[in-house]
């Protein structure tokens, strides 16, 4: 009895953090919403992603506003990408990003990874 005890027990921790880890699908209605730019003062890396004080406001009707990118639309690609078009003074523009939606966490748009910089839903 206490070999299967002790073999049970390190599997469901496993699980565990397998499942408490895992990037759930995203549907359209939790991805609406605004969001704050995160973790923006790193190095610059990419001149498609904002690197000052931002928000992303993610609308119902697939229309988007941001200080950063300015007004536009956006789509789910997939279960966990995210595309938004805008126009900028060189004409439009697409940006693809990574829905991360993690239990017990907000859902987050990656901007870059490796920097942890995203923008964190806020509501």
């Amino acid at each position: 009895m206490n070999r299967r005890i002790l073999w049970f027990i390190p599997v469901v921790l496993i699980v565990g953090l397998i499942i408490w880890n895992w990037n759930w699908s995203v549907s359209e209605e939790d991805v609406v919403g605004n969001y704050v730019n995160t973790n923006y003062d790193k190095p610059i890396c990419c001149v498609e992603a904002p690197h000052q004080p931002d928000t992303l406001e993610l609308l119902p009707d697939g229309t988007m506003k941001s200080g950063f990118y300015g007004k536009g639309t956006w789509k789910l690609v997939g279960s966990s990408s995210l595309e938004w078009n805008y126009t900028y003074e060189y004409g439009g523009a697409v940006y693809q990003t990574v829905v991360e939606n993690e239990i017990g966490e907000e859902v987050r748009l990656d901007l870059n990874y490796k920097t942890n910089h995203y923008y964190r839903k806020i509501r």
